[in-house]
């Protein structure tokens, strides 16, 4: 499968030319699963892991924040947890001595 030339992401057109050169090392655990189905996507895509994290590095610099939506699931909204106020109130709410 062909590398494309340039990957056209949001209002920036990236050329492959400036994303090689020089080169800082990320390294990162995952779930093997995620890895693989990424990496086949990826494949399809015309595009490897590195290509994916650079484009992923430079949306984060474009967009100055994660470059899509982080949202708490319903049950995770503050309403649910209780505000810790000392030491003394977190061994009341656990019931500890």
């Amino acid at each position: 499968m062909r590398i494309p030339n340039e990957i056209q992401l949001g209002y920036t057109t990236y050329n492959q030319q400036n994303m090689t050169g020089k080169s800082a090392m990320i390294r990162a655990r995952i779930e093997p699963k995620a890895k693989n189905d990424a990496e086949r996507i990826l494949r399809q895509l015309g595009l490897n892991p590195t290509d994916a994290i650079s484009i992923f590095y430079r949306q984060i610099v474009i967009k100055k924040g994660i470059p899509f939506s982080l949202n708490l699931e319903e049950e995770d909204i503050s309403g649910n947890y209780i505000p810790i106020k000392s030491n003394k109130h977190l061994k009341s709410i656990l019931k500890l001595k």
